[in-house]
């Protein structure tokens, strides 16, 4: 009995352990379930925000193509209505212009009959006066002729007066000029050693950044490795403590990391993405072409490009100043010195004729070709502006002609016949005229505005606050800076004066010093100014509060 009762005791606590280990079983199962079905309704999540994002994405390229389209035809409709509206007002114009001329005929008619009477009462009295005017004009013209004879001689006399004072002045302006050249030679040199250094500091900068983000990269590398090593021996110590414990489930129970029969392609997650996307060139950013130049020029390299200089004087200079803003944008102002100083000054002689049009094959072989794609300024002179052989405006100093020539090329057709003609002056001279041509004046908007964009970016990519940013996102931070001159003596506040907007600013060139106060205005100061407290120099910059946070970027509000 004994033994009976032994045997049932240690039968009841093996059925015990049984059920227990069926309940852990059981338990394990369902946990390894639940991970599974969290872990592909996070993919599930992932992939439909990606698939919104493009969707989103798509409809706002779509969008933007629509609205291109419609302004285009909008451009289009108001052509032809001014178009329309232009040739109903040539047509009313020219039905005025035919009854004015029949009135005026008229007219002449009536006149032409009251002139013949008048005539005929005339002809007694002009007979009369003709012979003393006769007798008087060879008195005036014998009086003439020697006053003609004095001047001369005074002019052969003025003549070798202001020969000698030229040749003295050349003499003088040479010896300037040579010594202004040595002084040039020098700052060229000081500014290309100058420019040499910020190269080499600049592509140093660079390629510390460079090394910085690949170190990271290989770290990231080795922390995702170190990761994934840690997950699988944490797995495998998981497996072996669930076989040993649990012997006979192996056959029943899989691993739950294994894939799950019927599965298809494994979805990308995230930072797989991420990774592919960082080994893509970065898309450039697409502008419309623009097309008011009829022929293009060879990109000018801004390191080389040397603009010519010819000398001109005070006065000259001012009047091609005066010219250049007439037509010049306001972007455009700061480039204007070097447009002065390549203005050509050349003297025609009375009698001469400039065309302002192409000249084409079949032309008067007597027109500069050369001479009709130059933009004019007249310096002095006599000039008149003729159109298919109708004077249309009579030039005077400081007038500008040719402005055309400056954005159309040579084989332009259906222009007007348009010619500069020189007429002698009072004493018999011909006219001055400064001059450019279009190659010039376009490389040298191309090439300052190269220098101005390199200059920019890098300002940026000097500065350690944009380290991390991306390349592209640099170049668009530098395309968004707007350079501002201030003189000795000014202010610089990082508060916009309108719209009171808080402004980011970096310096380019000059010296300024921080004046105090949490939201430092900065004012150009002398060396003896005993409240300075901060130097900003080139490549400094100050106004950060407008950058915002935005994950692991900063991004520049330029609204």
């Amino acid at each position: 009995q004994a033994f009976e009762e032994e045997r049932l005791r240690k039968l009841k606590e093996f059925e015990k352990k049984q059920g227990k280990y069926a309940d852990q079983r059981r338990s394990v199962k369902e946990e390894e379930e639940r991970k599974i079905q969290a872990i592909e309704e996070e993919n599930e999540r992932k992939r439909r925000e990606y698939e919104e994002k493009k969707k989103h994405l798509e409809e706002e390229e779509e969008e933007e193509r629509q609205r291109i389209l419609k302004q285009k035809q909008d451009e289009e409709d108001k052509r032809r209505r001014e178009e329309m509206e232009r040739q109903q007002r040539e047509e009313a114009e020219r039905k005025a212009r035919v009854e004015e001329e029949r009135r005026r005929r008229e007219e002449m008619e009536r006149r032409n009959r009251e002139a013949e009477e008048r005539q005929r009462r005339e002809e007694a009295e002009r007979k009369a006066r003709m012979e003393e005017e006769r007798k008087l004009r060879e008195e005036q013209e014998r009086i003439r002729q020697e006053e003609a004879q004095k001047r001369i001689e005074e002019e052969e006399l003025r003549k070798a007066a202001a020969a000698e004072a030229e040749r003295k002045k050349r003499e003088e302006k040479e010896r300037e000029a040579a010594a202004a050249e040595e002084e040039r030679k020098k700052r060229e040199k000081e500014e290309k050693g100058r420019k040499q250094r910020e190269k080499e500091e600049a592509s140093e900068r660079r390629r510390k950044r460079e090394e910085k983000d690949r170190e990271r990269k290989e770290q990231e590398k080795i922390r995702r490795k170190e990761e994934k090593e840690r997950a699988r021996k944490y797995r495998e110590e998981k497996e072996k403590a669930k076989s040993s414990k649990v012997q006979e489930t192996r056959k029943k129970f899989t691993s739950p990391f294994n894939k799950k029969k019927g599965t298809g392609k494994s979805k990308k997650t995230r930072a797989e993405l991420a990774k592919e996307a960082e080994g893509k060139p970065a898309q450039p950013h697409h502008r419309p072409e623009h097309d008011v130049f009829q022929k293009k020029l060879p990109v000018a390299d801004p390191d080389r490009y040397k603009a010519p200089v010819f000398e001109k004087t005070d006065s000259q200079r001012m009047t091609v100043k005066g010219a250049l803003e007439k037509i010049l944008p306001t972007g455009l102002m700061g480039k204007m010195k070097t447009l002065i100083g390549a203005f050509e000054r050349k003297d025609y002689s009375a009698g001469s004729e400039i065309p302002l049009d192409p000249v084409l094959e079949d032309d008067d072989a007597s027109l500069s070709t050369r001479d009709s794609e130059f933009f004019y300024v007249v310096e002095n002179g006599n000039i008149t502006v003729e159109v298919d052989g109708e004077e249309v405006a009579q030039a005077k100093p400081g007038d500008t002609l040719g402005d055309t020539n400056l954005f159309h090329s040579s084989n332009a057709e259906n222009r007007e016949r348009s010619v500069i003609k020189i007429h002698p002056s009072a004493d018999g001279r011909g006219a001055s005229l400064m001059r450019i041509d279009q190659s010039t004046y376009r490389t040298i908007l191309q090439t300052e505005q190269n220098r101005e964009d390199q200059d920019k970016l890098d300002l940026v990519e000097g500065m350690a606050l944009f380290e991390n940013m991306l390349p592209e996102h640099r170049q668009r931070l530098a395309a968004a800076l707007k350079p501002v001159t201030f003189q000795a003596g000014d202010t610089v506040s990082t508060v916009h004066e309108q719209s009171g907007k808080d402004i980011f600013c970096v310096v380019s060139r000059g010296r300024l010093v921080c004046k105090g106060g949490e939201r430092a205005d900065l004012k150009k100061a002398s060396d003896a100014n005993p409240n300075a407290t901060r130097p900003v120099e080139r490549g400094q910059h100050f106004g950060e509060q407008v950058l915002q946070p935005a994950g692991d970027l900063m991004w520049l509000d330029t609204k």
